[in-house]
């Protein structure tokens, strides 16, 4: 990992260096690390510090998108649509070939799949927020407003968002169709939250869903998924994040194509 960051570190600073966009381009975390100082320092971040950071973030993302990938795969074993539609779309972009990092964001039906997945079994139960001052929380019902101390630490419980249907429609149907783009535009903000909300939002959310779709893409080039398992045994219990407690069984059939 070390080994491959280092190359990153090297390339990346060979296109910013060749970049036309100049202050315009809108940086990500890895340019930042690469082209800025560090504000504790003055000076710029050495490679041992990007590799850190970056060898930090894949790790820390490891257990989350683990288990998003699996959900994903049983979402799709329960609907054999969203299956079919998935594996045209993949057989039309890639003809056969491994997929490339534009491939995979270029795969629109493939994004919805993932984003729906993480919708329904989002990893995450909850983020949360320190309230640097007193703040007062307008009542919703009759109820008096809530007042909270300042150094409160306030807990955003994701499946209250992603399970309300004022929020989405049928929120227990799996339909990628909610992320389309005649769609998605209709989402409230922050009802969909699996990486959190606003300036504290998962660095490393681009980074996941890429990791997440070539996984996918991967397996259903190559293969039909079917449940290896019974459904009643699929149950998800809270252990930091939500976890399968038997695990999610799979099986993969060869496609014949």
């Amino acid at each position: 990992m070390k080994s491959v960051t280092c190359k990153l570190i090297d390339q990346r600073r060979n296109e910013l260096k060749t970049n036309n966009e100049g202050e315009n381009k809108v940086k990500d975390l890895f340019d930042i690390l690469v082209s800025e100082n560090d504000p504790h320092t003055g000076k710029p971040f050495t490679d041992a510090a990007i590799t850190h950071y970056m060898c930090g973030y894949t790790m820390a993302g490891y257990h989350t998108t683990g288990t998003a990938i699996p959900y994903t795969i049983f979402a799709i074993t329960q609907n054999h649509d969203v299956q079919v539609k998935l594996q045209e779309e993949i057989d039309k972009t890639l003809g056969g070939r491994l997929p490339t990092f534009d491939d995979l964001s270029n795969m629109e039906y493939l994004t919805q799949v993932v984003k729906e997945s993480l919708r329904v079994y989002a990893p995450a139960s909850f983020v949360a927020r320190l309230l640097k001052s007193e703040t007062i929380l307008p009542a919703m019902d009759e109820s008096k407003d809530l007042r909270l101390k300042a150094n409160t630490t306030i807990l955003y419980p994701i499946p209250l968002y992603h399970e309300d249907p004022k929020f989405f429609t049928q929120p227990e149907k799996f339909d990628p169709t909610r992320f389309s783009p005649d769609k998605i535009k209709n989402i409230e903000p922050n009802t969909y939250c699996p990486f959190g909300f606003g300036s504290r939002i998962c660095p490393a959310e681009r980074y996941a869903l890429i990791d997440i779709k070539m996984v996918i893409c991967l397996i259903l080039q190559k293969f039909n998924v079917k449940l290896a398992m019974k459904l009643e045994d699929f149950v998800i219990e809270e252990r930091f994040v939500n976890m399968a407690k038997n695990d999610v069984l799979i099986k993969l059939e060869l496609r014949s194509n």
